[in-house]
């Protein structure tokens, strides 16, 4: 074996190491912000939801809820230049997401 294969290995065990780290400090911080979460049923949110709040309901950070609400078959409505989910539309993608069925 050559010592640039022992390199290599090394430099990739080393960059393993810190993505194995850096995604061990994202599911950290997700589950400190579900943790801390307010809202603890679906009553209790208002009837549009924006994305502090989305993330706040979700338990993730605003980045992830902004990146939520651009995927195809998330029930975003633009209202001006605001976007918002309709408190009912998220209900129902949040069973058919956890359960496959939606919920009548």
């Amino acid at each position: 074996m050559s010592n640039h294969c022992v390199t290599v290995t090394a430099e990739h065990r080393s960059h393993c190491a810190r993505r194995i780290e850096n995604d061990r400090n994202l599911i950290s911080n997700e589950v400190k912000l579900l943790k801390n979460s307010k809202i603890k049923s679906y009553e209790e949110l208002p009837l549009f939801l924006n994305v502090p709040i989305l993330a706040e309901a979700l338990g993730i950070s605003e980045s992830s809820a902004y990146e939520l609400m651009r995927t195809k078959d998330f029930p975003t409505l633009r209202i001006g230049s605001r976007y918002v989910v309709p408190k009912e539309d998220f209900i129902l993608w949040v069973d058919r997401h956890t359960t496959g069925k939606v919920t009548a």
